[in-house]
């Protein structure tokens, strides 16, 4: 690979470091009146999570729960 290819490569690494994506997710704790729990199974995982999302830019914590 030639210097230039290198160099670019470099480049990009250090703009993803300093520029990288982060990603808020919430979940929340649902409890019906006889203090069972609320659980959702994805389509692609095997296993039941707590119910949730991700939170978008902008949006409140608590606005993503709703």
């Amino acid at each position: 690979m030639g210097v230039r290819h290198r160099l670019i490569g470099m480049a990009a690494k250090l703009v993803w470091r300093i520029g990288k994506p982060r990603t808020i997710g919430v979940r929340a704790l649902l409890l019906d009146r006889d203090g069972r729990v609320a659980l959702v199974r994805h389509t692609y995982a095997d296993h039941w999570y707590l119910p949730g999302g991700g939170v978008k830019k902008g949006e409140s914590i608590a606005a993503a729960l709703m």
